[in-house]
């Protein structure tokens, strides 16, 4: 799967989480029209950053 068609990516860490460095990530992509959630990941945000670097803000309207 491209992430060059999501539209929104956002990341996010609890106490414990922003301790070890672990959160939950989701993507939402309007070409599946729906929402992806994945828990655990390990650099949420930088995760996030990356995913985000990918997007062409033209082609689906993204706002950084």
């Amino acid at each position: 799967y491209s992430f060059v068609h999501a539209q929104e990516v956002k990341y996010s860490q609890g106490f414990f989480g922003n301790i070890f460095n672990v959160g939950k990530l989701e993507i939402y992509s309007p070409a599946l029209k729906k929402r992806i959630t994945i828990s655990g990941i390990s650099h949420p945000r930088k995760c996030a950053e990356i995913i985000k670097s990918q997007i062409d803000p033209e082609k689906i309207g993204y706002q950084a």
